[in-house]
């Protein structure tokens, strides 16, 4: 492939913005406590998850000023399931990465492994919720709401998540993974039910961000409100997720997965690849015949799950492989098939002759991208006859 082939190419998605988050958050702070004001001295735990939500250090020091000017002690403790290689030490490097330590906060920043089981669903399913380190008054819950990359409902990833499975630790995360994806929305919601009556939940900061990973909408929730308003919310976010605009892609090549970029390493709404046995994609196009994922963003942490859902790669990403991280996730979720390995390659040169050989000619259209969180930019090489 010669360089002067390559064609650059801008996508256009929908890009609302929220023009003054200092204000949006701080009215939604100011709502919460106006329902329910905490007691000086109080103590607040606020669960942090393990995806790279770019403004979660900004809004999370914010959060932690207006607390402590109210006289309240605020604390984070990782909330991530089997993320962080499912260990103390693994979950606070995790945070590190995302610019989370007690250093850039000037609050504690506590590990999330200790579980104990709080209530069970209907079904007999054990729900966990993490042993919080310190005895705590509230908790407020943040994370970004957005589509999830393993099943769909009227909760995905969000507040409702974040309590239900980020916060049930290695242990919850494992047992609600284990019923399968079928019907995963309606147990998160299942349990979050219970939780909202067994746990302090002050309330809730919904994250919403357009397809550039721009901040779109801070929304604030009273615990009651969680359950109802999250799903509006999620459809909200869904009109505005990137695509690849191609009905048919002969080789699609990702220069990096990680789980900073997406739970499952890759978005399988981007690649249209789910990796789930007995579902199928989650749309119709695009039809991509191959992928080729190049290497592991450094902030993954060495997990490369979701290499799986790529046909080939190369030594260069496999050599930053942690499996004991990678198989954590795979076991937590139980969908094996993403931690897989695909074709290793020497290195891309050969991993392209590959590419060739598969299809039984050369690529008549590649698209090359980042990763499947920066979608704005990507490159073209279309074969002429």
């Amino acid at each position: 492939m010669q360089e002067q082939h390559w064609q650059k190419v801008t996508l256009s998605f929908p890009r609302p913005r929220l023009t003054d988050p200092t204000a949006v958050l701080q009215a939604g702070l100011e709502r919460l406590w106006q329902q329910q004001p905490l007691a000086a001295g109080a103590t607040v735990a606020i669960p942090v998850g393990s995806r790279g939500i770019a403004v979660l250090p900004t809004l999370l020091k914010q959060i932690l000023d207006f607390l402590r000017q109210r006289q309240v002690t605020p604390y984070l403790i990782a909330a991530m399931g089997s993320h962080g290689g499912s260990t103390a030490e693994g979950q606070l490097r995790v945070l590190a990465e995302l610019g989370i330590s007690a250093d850039t906060m000037g609050c504690p920043v506590y590990p999330g492994v200790v579980t104990r089981e709080t209530d069970r669903l209907k079904n007999g399913t054990p729900i966990f919720t993490l042993e919080l380190p310190l005895p705590t008054n509230a908790i407020l819950l943040i994370n970004r709401v957005k589509p999830h990359t393993s099943f769909t409902g009227p909760w995905e990833s969000g507040l409702v998540k974040m309590l239900a499975l980020g916060m049930g630790g290695p242990a919850g995360a494992a047992a609600l993974h284990a019923g399968g994806p079928q019907s995963l929305s309606q147990r998160l919601g299942e349990a979050a039910r219970l939780l909202l009556t067994r746990l302090p939940i002050w309330g809730g900061i919904a994250i919403l961000e357009n397809a550039y990973q721009e901040l779109a909408d801070l929304v604030a929730l009273t615990p009651a409100e969680i359950l109802a308003e999250e799903p509006q919310l999620l459809a909200r976010v869904k009109g505005w997720q990137p695509r690849l605009p191609w009905s048919e892609i002969d080789l699609l090549m990702v220069e990096e997965i990680g789980k900073c970029f997406s739970g499952t390493g890759m978005d399988t709404h981007v690649i249209n690849r789910l990796g789930i046995p007995g579902l199928p994609a989650p749309a119709p196009s695009p039809l991509i015949k191959l992928i080729l994922v190049l290497d592991l963003a450094p902030a993954s942490q060495g997990n490369a799950y979701g290499i799986g859902l790529a046909d080939l790669t190369t030594r260069q990403l496999v050599n930053k492989i942690d499996w004991t991280a990678t198989y954590a996730n795979a076991l937590t979720t139980g969908f094996l098939e993403r931690a897989k390995l695909p074709l290793v390659a020497a290195d891309e040169k050969e991993a392209l002759h590959w590419a060739s050989r598969i299809l039984g000619h050369r690529p008549r259209l590649t698209v090359r991208i980042k990763n499947t969180l920066q979608l704005d930019t990507v490159w073209l090489w279309e074969e002429t006859d």
